[in-house]
């Protein structure tokens, strides 16, 4: 019979046993980016309105290039899609903003999922912006993906 580290330690090493894109989220010479265009945020007194374009070259780890438009809504919504995706692989882009305050600013979080060779990978990234408010023009930066999952596809 094994003991209870022994299971412990077998269910630890396989739940971080499916593969990734090699060296993903490392501090390779050019990093993977989501590069988002013409932010921009508008709050109410109840909540915050949000809205931009978001765009990736294929990552040095083989993540791949997409472009998504119309990707958008309130600061209350859960992750939601962009209204058109380009992606060469099954795969979807998804969004959301969390308002930190009127004056303050908002994360912004973008979610890239995709399936490849059985795997079914999710990278998520976000970038704390000032909100735009009606009298600034929208703006562009970019958000570096800090959380990757892989898991075994079941689809």
């Amino acid at each position: 019979m094994f003991a209870k580290s022994t299971i412990l330690n077998l269910v630890a090493a396989t739940a971080f046993a499916a593969p990734t894109p090699d060296n993903a989220l490392t501090k390779d010479a050019t990093p993977y980016v989501f590069s988002v265009s013409r932010f921009s945020s508008v709050c109410t007194a109840a909540t915050c309105y949000y809205g931009f374009n978001v765009s990736a070259t294929e990552g040095p780890s083989g993540e791949p290039s997409f472009t998504a438009t119309g990707c958008g809504g309130s600061s209350v919504d859960p992750f939601k899609p962009c209204s058109t995706i380009g992606i060469d692989v099954p795969g979807n882009v998804e969004t959301k903003e969390e308002n930190l305050g009127r004056d303050v600013g908002a994360n912004v979080f973008v979610k890239l999922s995709w399936r490849k060779d059985n795997i079914a990978y999710t990278l998520t990234g976000n970038q704390t912006v000032q909100h735009t408010g009606i009298d600034k023009e929208p703006f562009d930066f970019v958000i570096t993906p800090k959380t990757i999952t892989a898991v075994p596809d079941k689809a």
